[in-house]
């Protein structure tokens, strides 16, 4: 499936619940600065894109958030707790991959 997002246009909303179940919405994020990162907590790269996000959101501070969504099938909600543990970012689960899909992110990682 094809991105339905569109250069020079508002991104699809969407919402989707963190691990602690608090619901995050994308139309409240309107007018900031927001990476989202289709990611993966058993992916190599996915270690390596948060490494270089964090040395870029460490320059940027509050000016920009990022968003890790977690939207592969095979992970379990414990690996992907495991994982943030030692990070402690802000994951919200994609289950159905429902959003991965909206946003055309078939591979892990992919930053939209």
């Amino acid at each position: 499936m094809g991105s339905v997002t569109k250069i020079n246009q508002p991104a699809p909303d969407f919402e989707l619940p963190d691990l602690q179940g608090v619901v995050h919405r994308l139309k409240d994020m309107r007018g900031q600065v927001l990476i989202l990162n289709f990611w993966s907590a058993e992916c190599p790269w996915s270690e390596r894109a948060d490494r270089e996000l964090g040395v870029l959101l460490a320059g940027w501070q509050e000016r920009v958030k990022i968003w890790r969504i977690a939207s592969n099938a095979n992970e379990t909600l414990g690996t992907i707790q495991a994982t943030t543990a030692k990070q402690a970012p802000v994951i919200l689960i994609d289950q159905e991959q429902a959003v991965a899909d909206l946003y055309g992110a078939s591979r892990r990682p992919t930053c939209t």
